[in-house]
This record gives C-alpha cells, sequence and structure tokens, in this order.
C-alpha cells in the first residue's frame, strides 16, 4: 500500500515514538494539505493496520470522524 504521506516518519522500529510521530504528520497533512477540519469525515477503507490506526488518529487529530469500512464488504452495502 502507498503511503498518504510518503514524506512522514516510517514506524521502523515500531516504537509508540515513531507512532506518535507518524500520527502528527499525517494530521498536519490533513490540516494543512487537504483542508480536514472538525465535523469532516474521512473513510478509511482498509484493513486493521497500523497504516489504518494512524489514518484515524491523525483525522481525530484535526477534529474529523473517521468512518471504518470493511473492504471485504461489497461496495452496495457500503
Amino acid at each position: 500500500m502507498t503511503p498518504l504521506l510518503p514524506h512522514a516518519p516510517p514506524l521502523h522500529p515500531p516504537t509508540l515514538r515513531n507512532l506518535q510521530k507518524q500520527v502528527y504528520a499525517y494530521a498536519r497533512g490533513f490540516h494543512d494539505g487537504l483542508g480536514l477540519k472538525a465535523g469532516d469525515k474521512v473513510v478509511v477503507y482498509g484493513a486493521s493496520d497500523v497504516e489504518s490506526l494512524v489514518v484515524q488518529l491523525a483525522a481525530s487529530l484535526t477534529g474529523a470522524t473517521a468512518v471504518v469500512v470493511d473492504p471485504r464488504v461489497p461496495a452496495s452495502e457500503v
């Protein structure tokens, strides 16, 4: 999977500090780059992995609501 923000710090080694750095980098990108703000909704379409968690946490830092969609659910049910 291609990262949403290629310039975000990597999660290697996977430490809480690196997770925090990546979450803040994504949150800055969401706010400054995409204009995401409180009340907006973000669809997280993906598996239960670290990157999905990063996106959810970053969205919450901007005040947006993250809606998780399981990729196994057919499009007709979304």
